[in-house]
């Protein structure tokens, strides 16, 4: 099972309910470099704050080749701060 689904030209990126935490959120940011196709992003419950928020959204605002046009970050501890930085990446 893979973290990453084709679904013809789109990949969908769902990594739900692993346990992921802030400090796994650093490290898969990092990691979303090596698939510049992923249109889908879905991380529910997977136990990051705010700070494992702010990693995976400045990657994807960094990385221009990222197309991303669907996050779901939903079930998670994401306060006010992770919420900005969701805004500045919309």
């Amino acid at each position: 099972m893979g973290l990453v689904k084709r679904t013809g030209v789109k990949e969908i990126c769902n990594v739900s309910h692993y346990r992921l935490g802030d400090n796994y959120s650093k490290i898969l940011a990092k990691g979303l470099t090596q698939v510049p196709h992923i249109t889908k992003f879905i991380a529910k419950n997977v136990g990051m704050t705010n700070v494992g928020a702010k990693h995976i959204l400045k990657q994807f605002q960094k990385n221009k080749n990222l197309n991303v046009h669907s996050i779901d970050l939903s079930e998670n501890k994401i306060n006010d701060k992770g919420v900005k930085h969701l805004v500045n990446f919309l």
